[in-house]
């Protein structure tokens, strides 16, 4: 018999940032209580929901398709017609190179104007990635089952245009 098809799928949950104008609060504070969150809200607090629609890219820049956050490689690749259904015949031993590559989610997001501090919250990061912003690394992560969260610097984020990068390395060739 077979063995289990079983697939690295380089998942993101949800990535949200919280930016302030006027309080500011930590991200131990964030992380410990909700409520703080809804009061500093009252007081100038931005959530921006970064899910939605990124740029997909593997490493080498030769496979390229819309990806969607929350969302993982292989379902973005398989609406992109790169893959076809991995459950299907021997597509499981067909598609481990998806495994064995380093993949790219890239978006671009607006800001009204500059914070005075953000936090960047990144929930179900899948597995070991490094995370930027406007070319600034903010975030390493090797751990899917918890959340992160990063202080940003204040001068990091723009009014207008900033871009967020988040970067998986395989998990084969990281161990």
């Amino acid at each position: 018999s077979r063995p289990h098809f079983h697939v690295m799928s380089y998942s993101v949950v949800r990535i949200t940032m919280i930016v302030w104008h006027y309080a500011r609060l930590t991200g131990e504070e964030y992380m410990a209580s909700h409520a703080v969150l809804l009061c500093s809200m009252a007081v100038g607090a931005t959530l921006v929901d970064l899910s939605g629609e990124w740029n997909l890219t593997n490493s080498n820049g030769s496979i390229k398709a819309t990806g969607t956050v929350p969302g993982d490689v292989y379902t973005d690749l398989m609406r992109a017609g790169v893959l076809g259904d991995p459950y299907y015949r021997f597509n499981d031993d067909a598609y481990k190179w998806v495994g064995r590559d380093d993949w790219t989610y890239e978006r671009v997001f607006s800001l009204t104007e500059a914070p005075s501090a953000a936090l960047l919250v990144a929930e179900g990061l899948d597995t070991v990635c490094a995370v930027s912003i406007n070319g600034v690394a903010v975030l390493k992560a090797d751990n899917m089952f918890r959340t992160w969260a990063a202080d940003l610097p204040p001068a990091l984020l723009r009014p207008g245009s900033n871009t967020i990068k988040v970067q998986f390395q395989s998990a084969v060739t990281y161990a």
